[in-house]
């Protein structure tokens, strides 16, 4: 299992969640807006619509919400141990061995 299955679930756990958050809100003010300032019925078919909308984002919210908290789920993976002391290759950005005179990967002469 790659580095990215392990982040993956709970990445798409976030971008629900933000999702449901945007979509429950922007419906909801959107519903209200009408039904205040364009003289409708508070309970026209777009309020009715804009409700259901609503809805629907607190669900994506919810499932985004709990894909984060699972326990079920592995752990996200640690950052990568950093060497601020590795020399990498000017070309290519591999990181070299130490005593190298050319890169491994492209050959490209190493100046110490």
């Amino acid at each position: 299992m790659t580095s990215e299955d392990k982040t993956a679930p709970k990445t798409w756990g976030l971008v629900m969640l933000l999702v449901g958050i945007v979509l429950a809100i922007g419906s909801l003010a959107a519903a209200i807006d009408n039904s205040l300032y364009a003289g409708q019925d508070p309970f026209g078919i777009f309020s009715i619509a804009m409700m259901a909308l609503m809805v629907v984002g607190i669900v994506i919210a919810f499932i985004g919400f709990q894909r984060i908290m699972s326990p079920n789920l592995p752990p996200m993976v640690p950052p990568r141990h950093y060497n601020e002391y590795s020399v990498v290759c000017e070309r290519c950005e591999t990181e070299l061995p130490p005593d190298a005179q050319e890169c491994p990967k492209c050959g490209n002469k190493i100046e110490w």
